[in-house]
């Protein structure tokens, strides 16, 4: 999900892109393929990543795809996408590392992280970028902070939530408050899966509001207002 200069909210429905509006929600664009991530930039340019086709910029005027054999990105699938207040968009390609495309279309690589999945990428309030990551460490919940990744990457977050699990860091948003919001699965031994909403300010807090079966496919924090959005398969959330 993800917010444009008209306050728009933005949000993907498996083959489809979706503008909500207080008249309801839209389907504005629809192409071939599941769209995995989402990002709109501080130009309201619209960025997806279609399942193994690449970046494609969606303009007012033209579309334009990146890719491996045209652009030089590291991979032409993308596990998680974001923006930073310059501009530059980041895309996480799971094991293989991040790719960054900066306000005027170049791209540079960072082939790092080839031994963790990077799950998901969002800029803090202080210009910082978080990275969720799966598979780093049983039994913990590792959360990393680092100011043009993966330089100086230290854990900001790293709590044994649930004994005996595998944790996924799945969503990460950071709400006007600098409160850090987190998905988490929870893979148990038994292979039974939970899905927990957390937020991190001094210490980690469970958001109970939610249902227990509830699938969290996003969450986006409007940082005016203070409102955090999660998306599942069946309801869009609003918290205060």
């Amino acid at each position: 999900m993800a917010f444009d200069r008209k306050d728009q909210l933005w949000a993907i429905a498996a083959r489809s892109r979706v503008r909500v509006t207080p008249d309801g929600i839209n389907t504005v664009y629809t192409g071939v393929g599941l769209i995995n991530t989402l990002l709109v930039d501080i130009h309201d340019n619209i960025w997806i990543t279609p399942a193994g086709t690449g970046i494609v910029r969606i303009t007012e005027s033209y579309q334009q795809l990146f890719t491996v054999e045209s652009s030089g990105i590291l991979s032409n699938t993308v596990s998680c996408s974001s923006v930073d207040t310059s501009n530059t968009k980041w895309f996480g390609h799971l094991s293989e590392g991040i790719s960054r495309i900066s306000d005027i279309g170049s791209v540079d690589i960072i082939p790092d992280f080839t031994d963790q999945n990077l799950y998901t990428l969002v800029s803090d309030n202080n210009g910082n970028m978080l990275a969720g990551l799966g598979g780093y460490n049983n039994d913990t919940l590792l959360v990393s902070l680092g100011f043009g990744l993966p330089a100086n990457l230290s854990p900001v977050i790293e709590d044994a939530v649930f004994p005996q699990t595998k944790m996924l860091v799945t969503g990460i948003a950071v709400d006007h408050f600098n409160r850090i919001w987190i998905v988490v699965y929870h893979v148990e031994k038994s292979a039974n899966v939970k899905i927990g909403l957390y937020y991190h300010d001094q210490e980690l807090h469970r958001q109970d509001l939610l249902p227990d079966d509830a699938n969290i496919l996003s969450i986006k924090a409007d940082k005016r207002n203070g409102i955090v959005y999660v998306l599942t398969h069946h309801t869009l959330y609003r918290i205060r």
